[in-house]
């Protein structure tokens, strides 16, 4: 858990890339450890679209946490309730919104089901519809006599339906019809979110959050309930085409927040190893599982920072942090690894008036304050100086080779991996600290050598503070 550094590591990075994993995924999951900052990083994208007047996104948000008490059936009732209360709360049910013939006459169907269900087979049974093939003339024109009676009443029924009143009756208690979408709610829902989107060039996005609180054994049962409606493939009295694998209601994304691994050992435990995960979870996103994690992101700050104080590039500054060793530390201790560090060497100087170059130096400080071992940066001094690193011998040699007690020039004594035993001598020292050096080699192979040059290098240490 990150606690409060959260609200010191930007995430504008990982935004960008979830803006452009929502414009080419319909479908995804948002994949990172519990306590990572799965929900910190949407509310965050949340925020940055709210405030981007060119931001295509507005978010329906559902927490199925709140599900996990009730029956499949109960379930997709509260999704359709959370989600209509939620696009009335965002003006996107158009006022002038018009409930059409079908979907009374489908309405009618549903709250009626046994009422015409008995009619109709009352209906035929009165006529001896036993024998279709003698009677289905006869049984045609009644039918249609029938149907002419049933399309009446729905008329009348289509006349006393107010949707405003409708909603408010759906939004205080739940109806009691199908768990598919076939629903005159589901129906309203869908025609005005497609709507609004066409209409302000928007796009909604369904976010299915907080998954990794569920209870294991209630994960897969919501789960596949969600599958069973986000691409229901069946449409009553409809043909079937490609609009059946459109997401449920309409919206342009939906996005599952959960850690994917996780989800995936929970699967096989329940179903077996054998179980095809891949085939269960292609239902929840297309193409690929977009991951995040805020200790990635503030490692990456972290680096980030270290890089704009020191002058290096990143990879001289990621030599010295074993990965995932920044993110152990806390934010407040990184940022305040940077304040003042000039302070401690200022009054160094590599000959009279000239100071060092302040970029080695300034990450030794930075990594010394954050728990980097002196033994540790002696070890990778002695390194660069092995593998004649001009980089680091043009700013460190001066330091180096200055003997504390005449105040002169030594030679400094290295083992290169490609030049054998030679010193490093100081030729010049120009005044923006660097030096020039010749470098002459050594017959005789000093024990203590190796040993010298890490004194050496731990003696500049000291002076840093």
């Amino acid at each position: 858990m990150l606690n409060d550094d959260s609200v010191f590591i930007p995430v504008d990075d990982a935004i960008d890339r979830f803006h452009n994993h929502l414009l080419s995924h319909e479908r995804i999951v948002l994949s990172a450890k519990f306590g990572d900052g799965k929900s910190f990083f949407l509310n965050e994208f949340k925020k940055k679209c709210a405030n981007d007047d060119n931001s295509p996104y507005e978010f329906i948000t559902l927490y199925p946490v709140n599900y996990q008490v009730l029956e499949n059936k109960d379930i997709f009732e509260l999704i359709k309730h959370d989600v209509l209360l939620q696009i009335l709360q965002l003006g996107i049910i158009d006022v002038d919104y018009k409930v059409s013939d079908e979907m009374a006459f489908a309405f009618y169907l549903q709250n009626n089901f046994c009422t015409v269900a008995e009619s109709l087979f009352s209906m035929l049974s009165s006529v001896g519809f036993v024998n279709q093939t003698n009677q289905s003339l006869f049984g045609v024109f009644l039918v249609i006599k029938w149907l002419k009676s049933l399309k009446d009443k729905v008329n009348e029924f289509k006349k006393e339906v107010d949707q405003t009143v409708l909603l408010d009756d759906y939004l205080a208690k739940f109806d009691k019809t199908s768990v598919y979408e076939n629903d005159i709610i589901t129906k309203i829902i869908r025609d005005n979110i497609i709507t609004y989107e066409r209409r302000n060039n928007k796009k909604i996005v369904l976010v299915i959050e907080d998954m990794d609180r569920l209870d294991p054994a209630h994960l897969f049962r919501i789960m596949n309930v969600f599958s069973a409606h986000m691409d229901y493939g069946y449409r009553n009295m409809s043909p079937i085409d490609n609009t059946l694998f459109d997401n449920k209601f309409g919206v342009s994304n939906v996005v599952f927040v959960m850690h994917e691994d996780n989800t995936k050992a929970l699967f096989h435990h329940f179903y077996g190893e054998e179980a095809d995960y891949d085939g269960y979870m292609s239902k929840f996103y297309n193409k690929d599982i977009f991951k995040f994690s805020l200790e990635e992101e503030k490692e990456k700050y972290a680096i980030r920072l270290i890089v704009q104080n020191t002058g290096l590039d990143v990879y001289r500054v990621t030599e010295f942090f074993e990965n995932g060793f920044l993110t152990s530390l806390s934010m407040r201790k990184i940022v305040s690894a940077m304040d003042k560090v000039e302070e401690l060497f200022r009054s160094l100087e590599v000959k009279e008036g000239v100071n060092p170059d302040p970029q080695l130096l300034r990450l030794f400080v930075i990594a010394k304050r954050l728990g980097i071992s002196n033994d540790y940066i002696v070890l990778k001094i002695a390194q660069y100086f092995s593998n004649i690193d001009r980089f680091c011998i043009d700013r460190l040699l001066p330091l180096l080779a200055r003997n504390p007690k005449t105040n002169t020039l030594d030679k400094v004594y290295v083992q290169t991996d490609n030049y054998g035993i030679c010193y490093l001598l100081v030729e010049d020292i120009k005044n923006n600290g660097l030096c020039s050096y010749s470098m002459i080699e050594s017959y005789n192979n000093h024990n203590d050598g190796e040993k010298k040059l890490k004194q050496k290098i731990a003696y500049m240490l000291s002076l840093l503070g």
